[in-house]
């Protein structure tokens, strides 16, 4: 994916990323499942620094983790933990991004 936006300049940014899951059902009624990604993300320009808006270099990474209880065939309860985090390479190194969040719910369908 390139995208390029004017900031003092015109930067393109390179950025890739791989993504690996899984879904296993433990019961009838639970289902686990999984998924991880890593990437990379390369500026062309001449930033260096580790921002909100993630300038320069920068290595990607994080996972999802959740669980889905069937009460029924059309109702799920549903919990979800993820995390995910971008570190600085090069003149931006040791900078760090990271979030995690949850979320837990009630899927009802129609």
């Amino acid at each position: 994916m390139k995208i390029s936006t004017l900031h003092n300049q015109l930067v393109t940014r390179d950025q890739s990323a791989y993504e690996f899951g899984v879904r296993a059902p433990v019961s009838k009624t639970i289902s686990l499942f999984g998924s991880g990604f890593m990437g990379s993300k390369k500026m062309d320009g001449n930033t260096t620094t580790l921002s909100a808006t993630t300038s320069g270099r920068a290595d990607l990474g994080g996972f999802q983790a959740g669980a889905m209880y069937n009460f029924s065939k059309r109702t799920t309860a549903y919990a979800i933990y993820g995390t995910q985090e971008v570190k600085g390479k090069e003149g931006a190194a040791g900078a760090k991004i990271s979030n995690d969040a949850y979320a837990v719910g009630v899927r009802h369908t129609f």
